[in-house]
């Protein structure tokens, strides 16, 4: 194996394998993004609509006050260049926008460490791109605006100076990431979110997390199959 080339087959086997099972598909998007009904129209969004109650990034116990109750444990771990782990988190209050549970990879209100994407709240309500929320697998949300000086409060659109700054939480190791657009990403282009030590999280169209690329060119990637369930 080439240990600057590590690829996940998602299988969630022992065989050493991480199922990641949010969906998948970045089509043609002429469509309005109806992220809670398909993603076919989305641009940036790659995930449903994120729920209402969430803890502040990076501190799982700020919602408890809500009654939100998370939990994370990590199974597995692999050394590696780019460190391979398999970390499952519950939270109590995991619903959709329609009030149905949601269903993960290890059941009732989970989610996997690799369950990340954007959503664009902007893009949904008007298909304006004036700002990104990263969501994270236990629903914490790093906010991004787009610095384009082309966009305004009433026209954002997607250029090639689109540029989403992450710099208005205290966010730690994602503080002053940028997304930006990235033609190289498979199946259309994508977005690439790049954090300060260099490390480059890369999403598909309408299409969540694909890979994690550290500036070394270690390299690790998401292969999705399947909408939620096995």
């Amino acid at each position: 194996m080439n240990p600057d080339k590590l690829r996940i087959s998602c299988a969630l086997a022992i065989s050493l394998v991480v199922a990641i099972l949010l969906g998948t598909g970045a089509e043609a998007f002429a469509a309005a993004c109806k992220p809670d009904t398909s993603l076919s129209g989305c641009v940036v969004t790659g995930g449903v609509t994120p729920a209402s109650i969430n803890p502040a990034p990076g501190e799982s116990l700020t919602a408890m006050g809500a009654g939100l109750f998370e939990y994370s444990k990590t199974d597995l771990t692999i050394a590696a260049p780019i460190p391979i782990n398999v970390t499952r988190t519950y939270r109590s209050y995991d619903k959709d926008v329609n009030n149905n549970i949601v269903y993960g990879a290890f059941g009732i209100g989970t989610t996997l460490n690799y369950d990340i994407y954007l959503y664009s709240a902007t893009e949904v309500a008007n298909g304006q791109f004036n700002s990104a929320s990263v969501v994270m697998p236990d629903g914490a949300q790093i906010a991004c605006a787009n610095t384009d000086p082309a966009c305004t409060t009433n026209s954002c659109p997607i250029t090639s100076n689109t540029d989403f700054v992450c710099n208005t939480q205290p966010v730690g190791i994602w503080f002053n990431s940028h997304i930006t657009y990235d033609a190289t990403v498979p199946n259309g282009g994508g977005w690439d979110l790049t954090r300060k030590d260099g490390t480059v999280y890369k999403f598909g169209y309408g299409a969540p997390l694909q890979s994690i690329n550290d500036r070394y060119n270690n390299s690790l990637t998401m292969t999705r199959a399947g909408t939620g369930g096995t």
